[in-house]
């Protein structure tokens, strides 16, 4: 088969290394193409076009059109298999990072280039500024990282024949001989729905010689100013914690000296936290995600040490602006999205997110959550009534028990997230998207009910705009 690759870029990133491993999967075989706005690709073997009119509108130094993209990237194509490829697989082209991107695709599903479209991440969850207007391509095979979206895209009106649930290849860390000497490590850039906050407070209930360690910063300059806050109140508190010690130190080491791993994130396309570090022999402790975890959990993966939430008296924080601030942000992001949403449900639907004076840490937003810190950092009796409330906080110590599970899931982890059964995927998927014509569309207005919903919004998914 002839399969090209299509993104805005091959910066470092979740979606350029699935890229990479698809690249590697279905070679040496098969032909492969890689098509972006980058003029380097450190895994293509030469395969690799740059086309600069791919990249984001924020990039964009000349004007474009839809027809000169499509042009482009079709010369890209024939330029390697004059006869044309056999599928483009094209990765996020529903966010609208690229005015031109979904018409240029329809012109080359016009020209008879069959269309493989994978969506990693949807402007509907979190992303408004790149939420697209006009409607989504038609009559292509489109491809998901979880069965969540899977169900969504079948509800908002894609048939089964034309949905793909591809989840991603996990590599493997190497074998090692294990330590269990350092830090208790959260293995992530520290953005907004990584949840810092929550790790900041786990460590007022973790051993005291194992302090929680974050390993990067966040990119952008909003989530740089939260992430200098909780420096500062890490300093201020002496609290045992320690934020990008990645910048300085091998990752591999922290890793393979980590007591174990733990996650906080409110929200995760496919979930790699849940799978790696099982692989380098580590215990995972941490927020359940739902949608996440089912996927993983059929497939014979094991889950002990997740908590669904961290309940919080609403005397530890001033709920009151909490509503307010998450009532401003719905009513913000529903006008981005193009709907105006009910007011007095949104009210009591803040009011709602508490039940029996309590409410979930995870659900609240930064300046609540270093509320809630302040108020136990210093008092012992607070800290005791939270674990009463929460007793799965003394779950965060190694047992005996741990061994077993780790082997276990580890195993999982190699057999089924494996090269050789991500390559049998997509190769699967591929015959299919040349074989099966699929005449349907998407409904976005069902997409965006799907995850824009006042009554279950965090504002930890969302950005601050």
């Amino acid at each position: 088969m002839k399969i090209a690759y299509l993104h805005f870029h091959l910066k470092a990133g979740g979606v350029t290394s699935v890229i990479k491993h698809q690249v590697q999967a279905v070679e040496p075989d098969n032909e492969t193409l890689v098509i972006s706005s980058s003029d380097k690709c450190t895994f293509c073997n030469g395969s690799a076009v740059c086309v600069p009119e791919l990249g984001y509108d924020s990039d964009q130094e000349a004007p474009a059109n839809a027809l000169m993209l499509a042009d482009k990237i079709q010369k890209a194509i024939t330029d390697k298999w004059p006869s044309g490829c056999d599928v483009l697989h094209v990765h996020n082209p529903t966010l609208n990072k690229n005015s031109f991107l979904i018409d240029a695709l329809s012109i080359l599903q016009e020209r008879g280039i069959r269309l493989f479209l994978q969506i990693h991440d949807f402007a509907e969850d979190g992303r408004p500024n790149a939420y697209y207007k006009d409607p989504y391509p038609e009559n292509a095979h489109y491809g998901v990282i979880n069965s969540r979206d899977y169900a969504v895209l079948l509800k908002a009106g894609l048939k089964e024949q034309g949905v793909h649930y591809v989840p991603n290849q996990v590599v493997p860390f190497p074998e090692w001989e294990v330590s269990n000497s350092g830090y208790i490590l959260y293995p992530v850039r520290g953005i907004r729905r990584k949840n810092t906050g929550e790790a900041i407070l786990l460590s007022l209930f973790s051993p005291k010689d194992h302090p929680i360690a974050v390993t990067l910063p966040p990119n952008s300059s909003w989530e740089k100013k939260i992430h200098s806050m909780w420096r500062n109140l890490i300093r201020d508190k002496r609290l045992n914690v320690h934020l990008d010690i990645g910048l300085n130190e091998d990752f591999e080491t922290l890793v393979r000296t980590a007591y174990f791993i733990i996650t906080t994130s409110v929200n995760e396309g496919f979930g790699f936290a849940f799978l790696e570090p099982w692989t380098a022999l580590k215990n995972v402790f941490g927020r359940r995600i739902e949608h996440v975890c089912k996927d993983f959990e059929e497939t014979g993966m094991i889950f002990n040490d997740f908590y669904s939430r961290i309940l919080i008296p609403i005397d530890f924080f001033d709920m009151e602006k909490f509503c307010l601030r998450r009532e401003e942000l719905i009513v913000k992001f529903g006008r981005l999205y193009g709907v105006e949403p009910d007011k007095h449900r949104i009210n009591r639907s803040s009011y709602q997110l508490s039940e029996k004076g309590l409410i979930d840490f995870g659900m609240l937003d930064e300046q609540s959550q270093k509320q809630v810190i302040l108020n136990l950092a210093d008092n012992e009796k607070k800290r005791n009534r939270i674990k009463a409330i929460n007793p799965h906080l003394e779950k965060m110590r190694i047992s005996k028990e741990d061994a077993e599970v780790i082997n276990e899931n580890r195993q999982v982890v190699v057999r089924e997230y494996s090269r050789d059964k991500y390559r049998q995927r997509l190769l699967d998927v591929y015959n299919k998207v040349i074989n099966v014509d699929v005449s349907h569309s998407i409904n976005k207005k069902v997409v965006l009910e799907s995850f824009f919903n006042p009554v279950t919004f965090c504002i930890l998914r969302w950005p601050d705009v």
